[in-house]
């Protein structure tokens, strides 16, 4: 999606959710459009709503993970991703999303990631280990840019 097409798609899942309230894609789907506007807490909301009524949505944990990385709620947002991982072992994004959140709570607890960095590392190959069995190349390349950023950081 375009950033030119937020507004169309914002009105799309709102027709969507009055036309059906416990749409909980919908919900989801919103709150993502609105954390790409920067609407963090409504997006926020619309994924609490989405995991209310699909507590099994897999997706809908990431999402709300995403959206709490954006707030700096880095434990919270770690937690939303371990349930995404639970609930979707497969879940390519949730792993290096969660693998990524390990090292900003380490480097905000205490100034310093290496410690913690083989944990989030772990997490970052199986993340590019099921992005290169899907053939998604966009998150593929995401994640080996995020090693070498880290690498050139030095936490590694």
């Amino acid at each position: 999606m375009k950033p030119g097409q937020y507004a169309d798609a914002l009105t799309d899942f709102n027709t969507s959710i009055g036309l059906e309230p416990d749409f909980a894609l919908a919900y989801d789907n919103r709150g993502a459009v609105k954390g790409l506007l920067g609407q963090y807490d409504d997006a926020l909301k619309d994924h609490n709503i989405a995991i209310g009524i699909e507590p099994n949505s897999a997706d809908a944990y990431y999402n709300r993970g995403e959206i709490k990385i954006k707030l700096y709620q880095y434990a919270d947002a770690l937690t939303d991703f371990n349930t995404a991982i639970k609930l979707n072992p497969d879940h390519a994004r949730a792993y290096h999303n969660r693998g990524l959140t390990k090292a900003l709570l380490r480097l905000r607890q205490t100034g310093k990631v290496k410690q913690d960095f083989q944990t989030a590392l772990q997490d970052f190959q199986t993340a590019l280990k099921l992005a290169k069995q899907r053939g998604d190349v966009e998150l593929k390349n995401h994640i080996e840019e995020t090693l070498r950023l880290l690498q050139k950081n030095g936490i590694e």
